[in-house]
C-alpha cells in the first residue's frame, strides 16, 4: 500500500476515532449531567423528607417530656409546655404532609396521624387527671404505648426516605451500565482502526465506573451506620436528662433507672463518635500518635476502672492477670485505652451472666520477647473462617449468621480500629479460640519500651 494510501486511512481512522470520542463524549456529558441533576433533586427531596420527620420526632419528645413534668407535679408549666410543644409538632406535620408523594409515604404518615391523634387524647386525659395515681397509669396504660407506635411511624417515615436513596442510587447504577454499554458499541466501531487506543480507554473508564461505584458504596454505608448508631442513643439522652433536670433531688428507684439510661446512652453515643472520628482520621491517613513510656498495667488499670460497673451489673467476672514485672511499651496511651476497652466492650456483649472474662498480661516467646496483652471471654466464640475477617471495616458475624447474638448492636468499626491504632504502634492483632475451646480470644503482641 502506498504512503499516500496508508496516510489517507490513518486519517480517516482518527477522523472516526476523533468522530466517535466526541459523539461519545457529549452524549456522556448530557446522559450523566441528565443522571446528576435527577439524582440530586431525589437526594435533596428525601433529606428534607428525613430532617422534617427527625423534627416530628424532636416534637413528640417535648411534648413527652411535658407530660412527664407533669407527672412531677408542676402540672401549670407542664400545660403550657405540652401546647406550645403540639404547635410546633402541627406545623412540621403539615410541612412534612406537604412534601411526601409516594403512596406507602402517604400511609405511614396516616397511621402516624393516627397515632398522634390518640397520643394527643391520652395526653389531655392525664392533665386533666387529679390524682396523680391516676396520672400515672394513664402515662403508662394510654399515653406511653401511643407515643411508642408514633416513634415508630416517624421511624418508618425515615426508612422509607433512606430506601428511596437507595433506589434513586440502584436506578443511577443501572443507567450509569446501560450509559456504559452504549458507549462501547459506539468505541467498538472504531476499533478497526484505533484497537489499542480503544481498549485501553474502555479499561480506564471502566476502571473509574468501578472506583465511583465502591466509592458511593462505602458513602451509603457510613450514612447508615452513623444515623442508626448515634440518633437513637442522643434521642434517650435528651429525653432523659430533660426529665432529670426538672427534679435532681431525692430520686426515686425509678429516676435512678432513668438516670443510669442516660449515663449508658452518653457512654454509647462518645464511644462511637470517638471511633468514627478515628476512623475519618485513618482513612486520610492522619492518624498521629503521641507516643511515650506507657505502663500497660495501668491502662489495663483505668480501662477496667471505668468498665467494671458495667461487669458487675451483667453478673460477669472480670480477672485480670500479671505475669510479667514490667510491662512498658512506647507508645500513645489514650489510643492503646481506646483498643482496651473495645476489646472489653466486646466481650461483655457476649459474654453470657455468670461468665468470665480475663486480662492477661504475658511476655511471648518471641526472638526478642515482645510484650503480649490478651482478652478473653467465655462467649460463643468467633467461627474459623471469619476470625481474620472481623478487623474489616463494617463486617460483623452476625450478618453472615442465621442467629443474632442475642441482639447484640454494633457498626462494625471497633476491631478495624483497634487493628489500625496496633499496626501504627508497630505491633500485631489476631483473633483464636480459647485454649479449652470455647470463647473468644484477642491477642495483642508490643514490642518492649
Amino acid at each position: 500500500m502506498s504512503p499516500q494510501g496508508l496516510r489517507t486511512r490513518f486519517l480517516l481512522a482518527g477522523g472516526l476515532l476523533t468522530a466517535v470520542m466526541a459523539v461519545c463524549g457529549a452524549w456522556s456529558v448530557v446522559t450523566f449531567t441528565r443522571l446528576s441533576a435527577v439524582i440530586g433533586e431525589t437526594l435533596r427531596d428525601n433529606q428534607d423528607k428525613i430532617d422534617r420527620t427527625a423534627a416530628l420526632a424532636s416534637g413528640l419528645e417535648r411534648e413527652d417530656d411535658a407530660l412527664l413534668l407533669a407527672l412531677t407535679g408542676n402540672a401549670s408549666r407542664a400545660q403550657t409546655e405540652w401546647e406550645e410543644a403540639r404547635h410546633r409538632f402541627e406545623a412540621h406535620f403539615s410541612q412534612l404532609q406537604a412534601v411526601l408523594t409516594a403512596d406507602d409515604e402517604q400511609a405511614a404518615c396516616a397511621d402516624l396521624r393516627r397515632h398522634v391523634d390518640a397520643y394527643h387524647h391520652a395526653g389531655d386525659a392525664l392533665l386533666a387527671a387529679r390524682e396523680p395515681t391516676a396520672a400515672r397509669e394513664i402515662y403508662h396504660e394510654r399515653v406511653n404505648p401511643a407515643l411508642r407506635e408514633a416513634v415508630a411511624d416517624c421511624g418508618r417515615l425515615r426508612e422509607l426516605s433512606f430506601r428511596a436513596m437507595r433506589q434513586a442510587g440502584q436506578e443511577a447504577d443501572k443507567q450509569a451500565h446501560r450509559a456504559s454499554q452504549i458507549w462501547a458499541v459506539l468505541a467498538l466501531a472504531a476499533l478497526v482502526c484505533t484497537a489499542l487506543v480503544t481498549v485501553r480507554l474502555a479499561k480506564t473508564v471502566l476502571a473509574d465506573v468501578a472506583a465511583f461505584a465502591r466509592l458511593n458504596e462505602l458513602r451509603s454505608e457510613l450514612v447508615a451506620v452513623a444515623s442508626h448508631e448515634l440518633k437513637t442513643p442522643l434521642t434517650s439522652l435528651r429525653m432523659n436528662l430533660l426529665l432529670l433536670r426538672e427534679r435532681a433531688d431525692n430520686l426515686t428507684a425509678q429516676q435512678s433507672e432513668i438516670l443510669a439510661a442516660a449515663v449508658d446512652a452518653v457512654e454509647e453515643l462518645a464511644g462511637t463518635i470517638d471511633e468514627l472520628l478515628d476512623l475519618t482520621r485513618i482513612e486520610a491517613g492522619q492518624l498521629r500518635l503521641q507516643r511515650e513510656q506507657v505502663d500497660l498495667a495501668v491502662v489495663i488499670e483505668q480501662a477496667v476502672r471505668s468498665l467494671r460497673p458495667r461487669f458487675e451489673d451483667a453478673a460477669v467476672h472480670l480477672r485480670i492477670v500479671h505475669e510479667v514485672p514490667t510491662a512498658v511499651v512506647r507508645g500513645d496511651a489514650a489510643r492503646l485505652r481506646i483498643v482496651l476497652a473495645n476489646l472489653l466492650d466486646n466481650a461483655l456483649k457476649y459474654t453470657p451472666a455468670g461468665g468470665e472474662v480475663q486480662v492477661c498480661l504475658t511476655s511471648s516467646q518471641d526472638t526478642p520477647p515482645r510484650l503480649r496483652m490478651s482478652v478473653t471471654d467465655t462467649g460463643p466464640g468467633v467461627p474459623v473462617e471469619f476470625r481474620e475477617r472481623i478487623f474489616e471495616k463494617f463486617f460483623r458475624v452476625e450478618h453472615h449468621q442465621e442467629s443474632d447474638a442475642n441482639g447484640v448492636r454494633g457498626a462494625g468499626i471497633g476491631l478495624y480500629l483497634c487493628r489500625q491504632i496496633i499496626e501504627a504502634h508497630g505491633g500485631s492483632i489476631h483473633c483464636e479460640a480459647n485454649e479449652d475451646g470455647r470463647g473468644t480470644r484477642f491477642v495483642i503482641d508490643l514490642g518492649f519500651g
